[in-house]
């Protein structure tokens, strides 16, 4: 068991470490406009090496997965504080790979996946582009399985804000 919490801990200073540097990246790309600041991130990486990426980020999402009852707690804070300062508050849920509801239901999530959309609807609206759709299906449509390509935001975004943006 120490071994495993070892690694494990490895496993997520690692993966924090390496947001950071390509958070970095993506942040000084955006002031110096350095093409190659962004092109190192792993996003351009072969997509063998991205689709192993989403499968490991699947397994140590899932597969130990708990409500994250506490988090939903404070979203209905935030909730609350909007509708007493009259702010409108929307959720956005974004497609994913199709391979990733496939494992939400391989391991009897899918349920669980439900509740968190329903807690949502709950407190705000949600605008949900998640679940079975053209989107979903094309492999292409993703960097890895959980994050969409600029062209399938850039639809998103004109659906619901309009072109002029």
């Amino acid at each position: 068991e120490f071994l495993y919490k070892f690694l494990n801990q490895s496993v997520q200073i690692r993966l924090k470490t390496y947001i950071f540097i390509d958070s970095y990246q993506n942040f000084m790309y955006r002031i110096l406009k350095d093409e190659k600041r962004v092109q190192i991130s792993y996003e351009y990486g072969p997509i063998e090496g991205l689709n192993a990426v989403s499968e490991h980020s699947m397994n140590r999402f899932f597969n130990a997965y708990e409500y994250p009852d506490k988090l939903y707690v404070e979203l209905k804070k935030i909730s609350e504080y909007c509708r007493s300062e009259n702010i409108e508050l929307k959720f956005i849920i974004l497609p994913v790979y199709k391979l990733v509801d496939e494992r939400i239901k391989s391991l009897g999530l899918f349920e669980m996946k439900q509740k968190f959309k329903d807690d949502l609807n709950n407190i705000a609206d949600v605008l949900d582009y998640s679940g079975y759709n053209n989107v979903a299906e094309v492999r292409d449509n993703f960097m890895d399985y959980f994050h969409p390509k600029q062209h399938v935001i850039d639809d998103i975004t004109v659906e619901i804000w309009g072109g002029n943006q």
